[in-house]
């Protein structure tokens, strides 16, 4: 499979600090002061509870592929020379699902339910982009 090299994300006003936690090699969620629930994407209060008491949070990182596609064709020029990769979507231990790229793992291994951890790509001295990778099992 293709090293994968990742597009600049530009962040919003409300996602930075989803970005700042990247740079620094940490995956973080927004987390309810309300009633302590994990949210992902960005939210101006809970759908839970509709508290507004949301704090960006340290998450575990690792989770579970809980769904996948394997694009042999290009979504964007800047994955064309990429291909085959791997576009998966991540439950995490923490309970929400995200979407991310499943990186450092051959196609014939990729199982529904394997175990994954978040891995930072560095793009420059401030910033990194998440994707996942097979966890070594414990």
């Amino acid at each position: 499979m293709a090293e994968l090299r990742s597009v600049v994300p530009e962040p919003t006003e409300q996602s930075r600090p989803y970005w700042q936690s990247a740079g620094e090699h940490t995956l973080s969620l927004l987390r309810c002061g309300g009633c302590g629930r994990w949210i992902h994407y960005v939210k101006r209060q809970c759908p839970y509870c509709a508290s507004s008491e949301l704090s960006w949070t340290p998450c575990s990182g690792r989770g579970t592929l809980y769904s996948y596609s394997v694009l042999y064709r290009a979504s964007s020029p800047t994955f064309k020379e990429k291909t085959p990769y791997v576009l998966a979507v991540i439950e995490l231990e923490e309970g929400v699902k995200t979407m991310s790229h499943l990186v450092d793992c051959e196609l014939a291994r990729i199982r529904v339910g394997m175990d994954v951890e978040a891995v930072f790509e560095e793009l420059d001295e401030k910033r990194a982009v998440p994707y996942f990778r097979p966890a070594p099992r414990i």
